[in-house]
């Protein structure tokens, strides 16, 4: 099992780990009332953005693995899995914009990685939002 991983897609490297969703609270202030009310808004989490890297077999590779990590927005929420790490670092998350081709670049050759040996690099941003368990 991959350490970076988001759905069923792995990368070498992800730029951050994921935030969890938090429970919420709106504060409410009325004019000649001391003090203040809390409500409870139930757990949610805002989104943010995350860099992936994979090294791929080549620049078509590449460039396909951008056009299935679009698919992720329609296939609800999936596990992401930082620094190979369960528990806090393993949380669910939905793409809420599809992954932006950051860059997909030719190298001379590589090996290891998840495609081995490989002759492109695929970097995406992906706009993520945590999914309450």
């Amino acid at each position: 099992m991959a350490d970076y991983s988001i759905g069923e897609h792995d990368f070498l490297t992800l730029s951050r780990p994921p935030i969890s969703a938090a429970e919420g609270l709106a504060f409410v202030a009325r004019s000649g009332t001391d003090g203040l009310t809390a409500w409870r808004t139930g757990k949610r989490g805002g989104p943010f953005s995350v860099q992936s890297v994979v090294d791929a077999a080549d620049v078509d590779a590449a460039a396909a693995l951008i056009d299935e990590y679009r698919e992720l927005m329609a296939a609800g929420p999936v596990t992401m899995r930082w620094n190979g790490q369960a528990g806090k670092d393993r949380v669910k998350v939905q793409t809420v914009e599809p992954a932006g081709e950051d860059g997909v670049r030719p190298i001379v050759a590589a090996t290891g990685g998840t495609c081995d040996p490989s002759r492109a690099l695929c970097r995406a941003v992906w706009t993520l939002i945590p999914w309450p368990d």
